[in-house]
């Protein structure tokens, strides 16, 4: 199961959201003066699904 928590970037104390699946881990969103960062964490194991498209991740950020 894949669950978002409100957390707090410990390097700035700003408000960030994490991504978890299961009891993992694997990403943290937050905003940056350019717009908006995604940090993942490498996933042991996983293994791709023929049946499904893979993983897409959107930085969305400013022009320039």
């Amino acid at each position: 199961m894949i669950e978002f928590r409100v957390s707090t970037l410990p390097a700035t104390d700003e408000t960030m959201v994490e991504v978890w699946h299961d009891d993992t881990f694997v990403a943290g969103i937050y905003g940056h003066e350019k717009g908006v960062r995604l940090v993942s964490k490498y996933l042991e194991g996983v293994i791709d699904d023929p049946g499904r498209l893979p993983a897409v991740v959107i930085i969305l950020s400013e022009k320039g």
